[in-house]
């Protein structure tokens, strides 16, 4: 059996479908093959409104399909998460040293060399505070975090990505940089996700309770931050 990565689900989910070409797309972190698709430049345009979707080979024109976990769900774009997003003023400002100085002990507390505050936008990732990576955004194609809209739990840990069924797959795990281990708890405002609070290490990695209830206290610190500086911007008592 085996097992490729779709995009084109509007035209391709539903039913049978034989393989008209298979093109291994160079801007993807892994191969990635797509029926009936003739151009990168293609993907490029439609990736955003595309989920990535796991298809079994079971003969030599025909696909079913199998499990899937959207890489993009509808909760990313939900108005009513969007406008409490916005109503932080928080998107796109400047490095702010309260924070940085939240990242940087949740590295050092847990013990992994990336930690970041992130705030999940309609189309990206954005870092308020990021430790070990030089990047401020990322495209939602690879976000981690996402799975914080198909879970109930607060905390998320992942020990090894290698061995768990949501992960395993993810392209920057197959690819570089090799996340091995991965843990976030959820930034919340008036019942709306706004993002994470999240580790990342290049090699599996245990945690203790102690160092998870730490996460926790960092990530009500988050909050905190982020309500007081939105009641700050808009004069609200």
């Amino acid at each position: 059996m085996v097992k490729i990565a779709v995009f084109d689900c509007e035209r391709l989910v539903w039913g049978r479908f034989r393989l008209e070409k298979a093109v291994k797309c160079s801007f993807w972190p892994v191969f990635t093959y797509v029926l009936g698709v003739q151009t990168n430049e293609y993907m490029r345009e439609q990736l955003w409104k595309y989920e990535r979707i796991d298809w079994d080979l079971t003969s030599t024109n025909r696909f079913e399909r199998t499990a899937c976990l959207p890489i993009q769900s509808g909760m990313r774009k939900n108005p009513d998460r969007l406008a409490e997003l916005r109503r932080q003023l928080i998107l796109d400002t400047s490095v702010e040293k309260a924070y940085n100085d939240i990242t940087q002990l949740l590295a050092a507390s847990l013990e992994v060399p990336i930690a970041m505050v992130n705030l999940m936008d309609a189309d990206r990732d954005w870092f308020k505070s990021c430790v070990g990576l030089p990047f401020t955004e990322s495209p939602v194609v690879t976000s981690f975090c996402e799975t914080m809209f198909h879970t109930d739990q607060d905390v998320i840990v992942v020990e090894d990505t290698t061995q768990s069924e949501l992960f395993k797959q993810h392209p920057l795990v197959t690819g570089e940089p090799f996340i091995r281990f991965y843990a976030a708890a959820r930034l919340s405002i008036n019942g709306q996700i706004l993002g994470t609070l999240c580790t990342y290490d290049m090699k599996p990695h245990h945690i203790t309770p102690a160092q998870i209830d730490q996460l926790r206290a960092l990530t009500l610190a988050v909050v905190d931050l982020l309500e007081s500086r939105s009641k700050a911007a808009t004069g609200s008592i």
